[in-house]
């Protein structure tokens, strides 16, 4: 590798020896040439911080597309609110008390009594409280259209009003409401 680094280097100094500096052309004064310099610099100075101000736009803009996704990823639930056997899907179901068929609007998950329910997505508790077929219910609007309902809780430990992290408590599993035991029906709107 040195021999070949030695040979290109003698190489461009034998085409330099033999290459005739040829000068010529108009001449100009110094002063003229180092006034086209700074005026060449500060159009080229310009132009980069036009180029500049576009690209800065296009992250603002990019930024704040970026945090509208980020919301509304974050508005979406994900995952079970609590761990337990799916006992009912949504969808048409059997009702359990007169065997008619009906549709089922959410998912039926059992899970022991007393075991905590978590929220799914970040959102604000809507409602905490107790309705005739349900139960005790707390309901999360987590925004963008997305309103997950979960019913038949022992306890709702939710105020309405409060703001709920992914993975905080909402209540307790229980068996309130209308139900054959202890479960939570999970559903979104």
């Amino acid at each position: 590798m040195d021999n070949r680094i030695r040979s290109l280097v003698k190489a461009n100094d034998s085409l330099r020896r033999q290459s005739s500096a040829g000068v010529g052309g108009a001449e100009t004064p110094e002063a003229s040439v180092s006034n086209r310099l700074d005026k060449l610099l500060d159009l080229k100075f310009d132009r980069m911080k036009k180029d500049l101000l576009v690209q800065v736009n296009d992250l603002d803009v990019l930024g704040e597309t970026l945090d509208s996704r980020r919301l509304l990823l974050e508005s979406v639930p994900g995952g079970w609110p609590v761990r337990g056997t799916l006992s009912s899907a949504f969808g048409r179901a059997q009702l359990p008390f007169t065997e008619t068929p009906v549709f089922h609007h959410g998912l039926d998950i059992v899970a022991r009594t007393g075991m905590p329910v978590a929220a799914s997505a970040s959102g604000v508790v809507v409602k905490s409280g107790y309705e005739a077929l349900y139960g005790n219910v707390v309901v999360v609007d987590h925004g963008a259209g997305t309103v997950p309902s979960m019913p038949t809780c022992r306890r709702a430990a939710s105020e309405e009003g409060g703001v709920r992290q992914p993975g905080e408590e909402l209540g307790k599993v229980g068996s309130t409401g209308r139900t054959t035991g202890p479960h939570l029906h999970y559903e979104v709107a």
